[in-house]
């Protein structure tokens, strides 16, 4: 979930990380809500994951990196 005061459209989403898909694909409207779903598919390796997801609007402002963890059991 990505809040703003102002209504405004994502323009992309990515990650530092392998593994991660976001479907951003009902985020065409500018709105003051988005709430923008996260899948994480675990590789081969086990252990603490831990990486960092960067949002970019359209509001032209720099966009904090929002930290993703998981815990991969095999």
């Amino acid at each position: 979930m990505v809040r703003s005061k102002v209504p405004f459209r994502v323009v992309s989403v990515s990650s530092d990380g392998k593994g991660f898909e976001f479907d951003t694909s009902a985020e065409g409207k500018a709105k003051s809500l988005h709430l923008i779903p996260v899948t994480f598919v675990a590789g081969g390796e086990t252990g603490k994951v831990s990486h960092k997801i960067r949002l970019e609007t359209d509001l032209g402002e720099t966009t904090p990196a929002f930290a993703a963890y998981a815990g991969v059991a095999p």
